[in-house]
């Protein structure tokens, strides 16, 4: 009997290959995209590029972002998400130790370098327009993901991954303060799996299949973490070292810990079914109430 051939789909990261994505590698090398008839291509975010606006010209059909999705949809574009992956971003704001800012409040009139364009730091705009009453107040530097300019004092605070940069700033001897932002009850979700109106439409269905495989790929990722991590290494990124992705993956179980929540990933908040318009459907609870609203 002739097998159906697989369904090639491509889903763009919003980062370099590492740890943070581990469910997807998981699917992809366990056979659990493909036990679903899918041939799923990960594909690296290039510097300074944005991963919504990636997916949405055609370049991918999926893509793994965060909040700033929401603004896209609030701004007419025909995004949807799928699955909710980490229950709580990782998103902080990083100075130096020996610039005295310790604080939200600290950063009145610094030099503070964000992303203020995409909405991918939507979080560090809403608590700096919460403790400092106006955005004006601060000196906005265009996010340039180089985290030199922190170093030489370009910048006296940026936006960076709890998960990731203070690590790598601290393995060069930077000694640096982290402003954990759900203490300013910031508590923004963090990276999740969205697709376009148009994929749903186009191939009905497809869109479940991608959303039962990569949490398949989680949950084996997260009981598997070592295995997972030599996997990265030799098949997508041998430069970063074994304690990086270690790092990267314990993060994230600790700052749901932190914050009061369950371990991460989310489970996938997602159990009902896509409609019509490509906006899930949520089961229906005995109190009459939708699911996730």
């Amino acid at each position: 009997m002739l097998l159906a051939p697989k369904e090639s789909v491509a889903i763009q990261l919003k980062g370099q290959h590492q740890y943070q994505f581990a469910g997807y590698y998981a699917a992809v090398e366990k056979g659990f995209y493909a036990d679903e008839g899918l041939d799923v291509i990960l594909r690296e975010l290039p510097s300074g590029q944005n991963s919504v606006a990636r997916v949405l010209v055609g370049d991918a059909e999926y893509g793994v972002t965060d909040t700033g999705l929401l603004l896209y949809r609030d701004q007419g574009s025909p995004v949807v998400l799928l699955s909710q992956i980490f229950q709580l971003s990782s998103l902080v704001i990083i100075a130096r130790k020996d610039s005295g800012i310790s604080s939200v409040s600290d950063l009145a009139g610094k030099k503070v370098m964000f992303d203020s364009v995409t909405g991918s730091d939507i979080a560090v705009s809403a608590i700096l327009l919460d403790a400092i009453g106006d955005l004006p107040g601060i000196d906005i530097l265009p996010m340039s993901y180089d985290f030199e300019d922190l170093v030489s004092g370009r910048a006296d605070a940026m936006s960076a991954y709890a998960t990731s940069q203070p690590f790598l700033l601290r393995e060069r001897g930077v000694d640096i303060s982290v402003i954990h932002l759900w203490n300013y009850g910031a508590e923004f979700p963090g990276d999740n799996l969205f697709t376009t109106e148009g994929e749903i439409a186009d191939h009905p269905g497809r869109a479940e299949k991608m959303i039962r495989a990569t949490l398949r790929g989680w949950r084996y990722a997260i009981d598997n973490t070592d295995e997972i991590i030599e996997l990265i290494r030799s098949e997508y990124n041998p430069l970063l070292s074994r304690e990086r992705h270690r790092v990267r993956g314990s993060g994230n179980r600790t700052k749901n810990r932190e914050a009061g929540r369950p371990e991460w990933p989310a489970g996938g908040l997602f159990q009902g079914s896509l409609g019509p318009e490509g906006i899930p459907k949520w089961p229906r609870r005995r109190d009459g109430n939708s699911r996730g609203r």
